[in-house]
């Protein structure tokens, strides 16, 4: 066991916990541009063999990470956020940018007739609903 001291400690796992977040941030890539939303930004042009060897690098590297840092003596302490805190805020955030499509808003961009108002309006009440179903849902409410 080589003796780092805490700094270079914080320093080494600091790295390793980036790694492993671009390496998370690439697997969810990964599994949503396999879907169908007209949305997606990312077109999956990997085969299924490919995907696989990335994921199992990734699994491999995870371990290789966790095995030095266990090796080395630098302490596995990771600060966890709650997941159901993150959807809370960000359910928070779609709450702000759905207003942000009304016709108050579009309206700093040129005047819009009724029937322009109305479909905003009709668009910001949907997603409202949705968004208060899946708060109630999860009792984020």
């Amino acid at each position: 066991m080589t003796d780092f001291n805490e700094a270079q400690q914080r320093a080494l796992l600091s790295g390793c916990v980036d790694i492993h977040r671009r390496m998370a941030e690439l697997e969810a890539l990964i599994a949503s541009s396999g879907g169908s939303s007209v949305f997606s930004e990312h077109l999956n042009d990997l085969s299924p063999a490919e995907i696989k060897i990335v994921l199992d690098s990734f699994a491999q590297m995870r371990g290789a990470l966790e095995t030095w840092l266990r090796d080395n003596g630098v302490p596995l302490a990771v600060r966890r956020t709650s997941l159901r805190w993150i959807l809370q805020c960000t359910l928070s955030y779609f709450r702000d940018a759905v207003a942000e499509l009304g016709s108050r808003r579009l309206s700093s961009y040129g005047a819009l007739n009724d029937a322009a108002r109305a479909q905003t309006m009709q668009l910001q009440q949907e997603l409202t609903r949705l968004l208060d179903g899946l708060s109630d849902q999860l009792g984020l409410r």
